[in-house]
């Protein structure tokens, strides 16, 4: 491994490791001069790429080479680690090293899972095909890299896979389909970012496996885009990444760990917050249907335990001065089956059986239906705001405005609208004041009105 570095020792440390194909001093022009504060860059070349001149063997060996160096030059402290395909094949190697404290951790096009067998068997062949397919027409051979990555990256790409040996070809192609899932603290889980373009091979296969087995790591999927070519292709691309390490990213916390004594609380919190909220004379919302308190429990209850089990309730801070249901894209999970069935057989005794519960959804999808239910049909993807509430001690202190801008950052980084609906005029108001947009209202009954919002 060839190390390069950028910047002055004293500052920050981030790691920049290269995709297959592109060098350390490349991916640095390409991701690290975007960086708008100070920090000491490390761009290591691994095998077979830029000046370093081994032949590549494995991501373990080029992560132990770069553990070396660490200790040696006294970094231990790293403020991120950033990266990207191949790169994140040896980052999760050097996230085993105990002695480094890595504070940050960015992946993006990481290949966790362990592919099928005809696919660990083909891939480096394919390499080898494509590196073959550059030296007999180039322009060809660099057609799928232009369109993802422009042509600056591209040729570059090309200069770098017609100086591989056929042997690193096989030994990089191997690192990207074997796996690798170290065990990772749930702290450390809640530092590190996954990136997928949605396109991407593997976004079918190492996606779920995260979701899984580390729960608690931040999971993107870029739509409509390939394997890595975010990097290139969206101007905030960058931005985005420095806002997580300097804190200035909306930050929400995920609850888990919760017993079921905990959760109740939490459920009696909101169903507080939902019955005590008082309603303009043109709405009475959902009191309509769920007039008693303990109903108004038994309902939100159903709906908290369903989305704390489905790993899609946030809350403010330990204080848990609010709670946020997210759903759709980026939200961090989905309820469960068997969790939506319990769900739906606890709203259906808050409502009072079965025909008041009919009543209810026929009302709430009446004059037109949601504004989910018109984004599905027009197969747009979205991320959905299912709940809202600050507790009412904590009302009038901004963290209502915290949660709408964690939710606008998770749909920017996937450019995809925030959407929502409310049964309260002056609810919508202050979403409005936040950022959405009235969409439209619609009339689902005498004094009951679903005010569908978005953000774009």
């Amino acid at each position: 491994m060839h190390i390069h570095t950028h910047g002055s020792k004293g500052d920050p440390v981030i790691i920049i490791l290269h995709p297959m194909g592109i060098t350390g001093e490349k991916m640095y022009e390409v991701v690290g001069t975007k960086f708008r504060g100070e920090y000491y860059f490390i761009t290591p070349d691994m095998g077979g790429h830029g000046s370093e001149k081994r032949k590549f063997r494995s991501a373990r060996a080029e992560a132990a080479a770069l553990h070396n160096y660490l200790q040696q030059k006294g970094l231990t402290q790293i403020r991120l680690l950033y990266g990207a395909s191949l790169g994140c094949a040896v980052s999760l190697h050097l996230l085993r090293y105990e002695d480094l404290n890595i504070e940050h951790a960015y992946l993006d096009g990481a290949p966790v899972a362990r592919l099928s067998a005809v696919m660990r068997k083909i891939f480096a062949p394919v390499l080898v095909w494509q590196q073959d397919m550059i030296i007999r027409n180039r322009e060809k051979g660099i057609s799928d890299f232009v369109k993802r990555y422009g042509r600056d990256i591209a040729e570059h790409m090309a200069d770098s896979f017609l100086k591989f040996d056929k042997e690193s070809i096989y030994h990089i192609g191997r690192d990207c389909v074997v796996g690798n899932t170290p065990y990772l603290s749930r702290e450390l889980q809640q530092r590190i970012s996954f990136e997928w373009g949605e396109k991407e091979l593997y976004t079918k296969t190492s996606m779920p496996l995260v979701r899984k087995i580390w729960p608690n790591a931040e999971v993107i999927v870029r739509p409509g885009m390939e394997h890595c070519e975010a990097m290139a292709q969206v101007p905030d691309y960058v931005e985005k990444i420095e806002e997580r390490i300097t804190g200035t990213r909306p930050v929400m916390i995920k609850l888990q760990g919760l017993d079921e004594d905990q959760i109740r609380e939490i459920s009696q919190q909101i169903a507080d917050a939902f019955y005590d909220y008082k309603y303009n004379e043109e709405d009475i919302g959902l009191i309509r249907f769920i007039p008693a308190r303990e109903d108004m429990f038994t309902y939100i209850h159903a709906i908290v335990r369903a989305a704390y089990r489905s790993g899609v309730l946030y809350t403010t801070s330990d204080r848990r001065e609010g709670y946020l249901m997210l759903s759709g894209e980026g939200a961090g999970g989905t309820v469960g089956f068997v969790d939506g069935i319990k769900m739906i057989a606890a709203e259906k005794k808050a409502l009072g059986g079965i025909q008041n519960m009919k009543q209810f959804i026929d009302a709430c999808f009446s004059d037109g239906g949601t504004i989910e239910t018109r984004m599905r049909k027009e197969k747009r993807k979205f991320l959905r705001i299912e709940m809202l509430v600050v507790r009412k001690e904590f009302q009038g202190q901004g963290y209502m405005r915290r949660m709408m801008d964690f939710a606008y950052a998770l749909a920017e980084e996937r450019r995809i609208p925030v959407i929502l609906d409310t049964d309260d005029r002056d609810k919508a108001s202050r979403y409005e004041h936040l950022g959405m947009k009235l969409d439209r209202v619609r009339i689902c009954g005498e004094r009951f009105h679903m005010y569908d919002l978005i953000r774009e």
